[in-house]
């Protein structure tokens, strides 16, 4: 078979490229919405059954103005197993990371941080107007067991004002093995009252 290889593919009429039957073109790091939920007085917020190995080489996650229902609460994360038929994953989930403030003198590490069959994002998260999170996370989920992979992996950065009106600032990873399928978005107690989340792939190169 034959190849040629050139710098730019121009439509002299039209605005289609055609691909042989069978084939999808699809250009690599493209990120392709798989997901999006909007939180109207909402227990959680769940994303099963999203994750392919094949098309993806990890996710990305935008959570915007994730407001609470109750006071002085932590934003938490479950991963997913099972597909579409999804449940929490149940394992120690740890987490480290760094956090600094943006109006006044503290920072710190987290560090040798862990809880049962979940983990925080936020702590501290206040329930008034100017309350709430908006965050990005890259997401990677395991390819296997704890004997045959890493940890399924979330990497967020978030920023929101405490109930002290601090201005906070954290990178936090998040780490559980488990062979996670999606994920699942709730507060330590009361409803998630509004926001929004959205779900991306980030695209392998296949044609």
């Amino acid at each position: 078979m034959s190849q040629i290889n050139v710098n730019t593919i121009g439509a002299r009429t039209g605005t289609t490229i055609s691909v042989a039957s069978g084939h999808t073109l699809t250009g690599a790091g493209n990120l392709i919405k798989l997901a999006s939920a909007t939180a109207s007085n909402d227990d959680s917020i769940i994303f099963d059954n999203f994750v392919d190995h094949n098309t993806y080489i990890n996710y990305f996650i935008v959570m915007k103005n994730i407001h609470p229902e109750n006071n002085n609460v932590e934003l938490r994360l479950k991963f997913r197993v099972g597909g579409a038929s999804g449940s929490n994953g149940s394992d120690t989930y740890r987490s480290g990371g760094y956090y600094v403030y943006a109006n006044t003198s503290s920072s710190g590490f987290i560090e040798n941080n862990s809880a049962t069959d979940y983990h925080r994002i936020a702590n501290s998260v206040g329930n008034a107007d100017n309350e709430g999170i908006n965050a990005t996370a890259t997401f990677f989920p395991a390819t296997g067991t704890a004997a045959s992979s890493g940890p399924s992996l979330f990497n967020s950065r978030h920023v929101h004002e405490n109930i002290s009106d601090q201005i906070q600032i954290v990178d936090r990873t998040i780490a559980a093995y488990v062979t996670a399928t999606g994920l699942n978005f709730y507060y330590s107690s009361g409803q998630i009252v509004s926001g929004e989340i959205v779900v991306y792939g980030i695209t392998k190169w296949v044609l």
